[in-house]
């Protein structure tokens, strides 16, 4: 921090001083003249340096930028077990990575869908990384009908859940109920068994539940991804998810070449 918006600080400190002083008793005229000079030194001051604004903006924002990281931080650690260790998330990947990604995501999400590609080409060339699904559906009706359906088919099998996520995730447009049954019946998925499966409270207990852990730590959009201490929102480079991931790595745990 420079002198100038040292100084400004300096200034405005002694402003607020006085003005909340002054708000205990009456003004009188002194107490006026003194308000309007030391406003008067203020705005000259700004005129004469209007940089320090822009200075003291950045200070703000690094401020706050620090502050969302912590609290992110903090609410992770808190709810570690919800993210990595929920027996009804699907798992891909290594189940016993040493590194675990947690994905929020929303069937009726383009960006999730845009995301797809850079999921796979991640899970190839990361074999020791354990990827865990959110289902996130609050897109749409359908989005919660579409999550309850890949759920419903992961009771089926694992490689059921992950044909059936993948088609889904390769749609095109907005998904209705009628492309959700059709895509389950093109990856092989008993539809019948799956409407059944559907009805079973637990399923709705645990997208409920998503969703209130998302509240819990911050997630306000799709997709968003969880690693380690980090929280990367929207569609990112790869570059920089596997960033993400060597600094979530145990030290123990060689980077894998590419």
């Amino acid at each position: 921090m420079n002198s100038k918006t040292i100084g400004l600080i300096g200034i405005t400190a002694v402003v607020l001083l006085a003005l909340a002083s002054a708000g205990t008793a009456q003004d009188t005229p002194s107490t006026a003249q003194q308000k309007e000079r030391m406003g008067e030194a203020v705005r000259g001051y700004l005129l004469k340096h209007p940089e320090i604004i822009d200075e003291a903006m950045q200070v703000l924002r690094e401020r706050q930028a620090a502050e969302a990281a912590a609290k992110t931080a903090q609410a992770l650690k808190e709810h570690r077990d919800e993210l990595l260790a929920d027996p009804m998330s699907p798992v891909v990947g290594d189940p016993n990575g040493k590194v675990t990604v947690v994905e929020f995501f929303d069937y009726n999400c383009t960006y999730c869908r845009a995301a797809g590609p850079m999921v796979t080409e991640l899970l190839q060339g990361n074999p020791d990384v354990r990827f865990v699904y959110k289902e996130f559906p609050t897109l749409a009706a359908s989005s919660r009908f579409a999550a309850q359906a890949a759920l419903a088919a992961r009771r089926q099998s694992p490689e059921l859940y992950t044909a059936f996520h993948d088609r889904l995730m390769k749609a095109k447009g907005r998904l209705d109920e009628d492309a959700v049954v059709q895509i389950a019946r093109e990856a092989a998925v008993d539809v019948d068994r799956m409407r059944a499966d559907m009805e079973d409270p637990a399923i709705n207990k645990r997208i409920d539940g998503n969703i209130e852990l998302a509240r819990a730590i911050g997630v306000t959009g799709t997709p968003t991804f969880i690693i380690g201490d980090a929280m990367l929102v929207g569609v990112k480079p790869l570059q920089q998810m596997e960033s993400a991931i060597a600094d979530a790595r145990p030290p123990s745990a060689p980077t894998l070449a590419r």
